[in-house]
């Protein structure tokens, strides 16, 4: 089932592009997206469609994204021979895709990715299962090991990338490591996904705060736009910190996934004692209603895979009258922008 293929492109299809910071680019019609920049991405979600045949028009149908941490997917010095020839190993993978596969997701929000290479072998490796997602959108990290990244069912009309943003904090450069995509689901909805991860709360609080920062300036005119836009944040800070009050400010407002049990937590540590809420959802008010479920999901084989937990929301058809109701199974919670 994996793809033999070990450290190249393995996507002859994709486009490589580096975005600059701060600027957008359009994506050709017909190819797909292998951006390479250091990216935040923030999630905006689009709906699938689908045609009707006697009318010939869009009609919505509901779309699917699911945010996974790979915990370690890239390739290293495993064996200590001086070679980084080992990817996360072979029953770990597969316990992965098993996780994967069954929610069928249009868009895979990835983090614990490593390098380029890793996120197309990746995509190899759901294609060869069944589930082909053929855009890629690469952001890489400060490290080889630190990249993230995002698979997509549905071709992006648009990225943006914070890769060449760089801030100074006590003498030594950073980068923020966040980015996004733009999808068009139907005529009148287009939604921004965005993927980011923010500096643990051991690191110094001006880099966590100039991360948070850049990354809410950005966001911010895609909201006061009117746009839809879904983020997906990897952050140990807690709920009330400046980092991500930073967020809610622009006009974000969480959504808590929860699982069977009404539980909310996204990793546990190896000897399962501590858990903790580290994977974050954040969208705009109007993209809330219509949110159908929003999920924690938990299996055997996502425990085989490592320690973090996956969170899968749908985006159901809109009600005619606009009505915000979430349905059932189990719902959301929406907590208030503010404080």
């Amino acid at each position: 089932m994996w793809p033999k293929k070990s450290r190249r492109v393995i996507n002859a299809s994709a486009t490589k592009t580096r975005n600059k910071p701060a600027r957008r680019s359009n994506v050709g019609p017909c190819k797909a997206v292998v951006c390479t920049g250091s990216l935040l991405f923030v999630w905006a979600f689009f709906a699938g469609c689908g045609r009707d045949a006697g009318e010939g028009t869009l009609q919505p149908s509901p779309f699917t994204l699911q945010a996974a941490h790979l915990h370690d997917y890239a390739w290293r010095d495993r064996n200590r021979n001086g070679q980084p020839d080992n990817l996360k190993p072979e029953d770990e993978r597969e316990a992965l895709l098993q996780a994967i596969l069954p929610e069928a997701p249009d868009v895979l929000v990835l983090r614990g990715l490593g390098s380029e290479s890793a996120l197309l072998h990746f995509q190899e490796a759901l294609q060869a299962a069944g589930h082909e997602m053929s855009h890629a959108h690469y952001i890489p990290g400060p490290t080889v090991y630190a990249g993230i990244g995002i698979l997509s069912s549905v071709k992006p009309l648009e990225t943006q990338s914070l890769s060449e943003v760089r801030f100074t904090v006590r003498g030594r450069s950073h980068q923020p490591l966040a980015g996004g995509l733009r999808i068009s689901a139907r005529d009148d909805l287009d939604l921004w996904i965005w993927n980011a991860d923010l500096s643990d709360p051991s690191v110094a609080y001006e880099r966590r705060r100039n991360e948070a920062r850049l990354l809410s300036q950005t966001l911010r005119p895609l909201v006061q736009e009117g746009q839809h836009v879904l983020l997906s944040l990897h952050s140990r800070e807690d709920p009330d910190s400046p980092m991500l009050r930073m967020i809610r400010d622009i006009g974000l407002q969480r959504v808590t996934p929860v699982d069977d049990h009404g539980d909310s937590w996204t990793h546990r540590d190896p000897d399962g004692f501590t858990y903790r809420m580290d994977q974050w959802i954040f969208a705009t008010e109007a993209l809330h209603a219509q949110i159908e479920t929003a999920r924690v999901i938990d299996s055997p084989e996502i425990r085989a895979a490592g320690p973090f937990r996956h969170q899968v929301l749908t985006l159901g058809v809109p009600e005619p009258d606009g009505g915000s109701d979430v349905k059932t199974g189990r719902s959301p919670s929406k907590e208030p922008s503010g404080d």
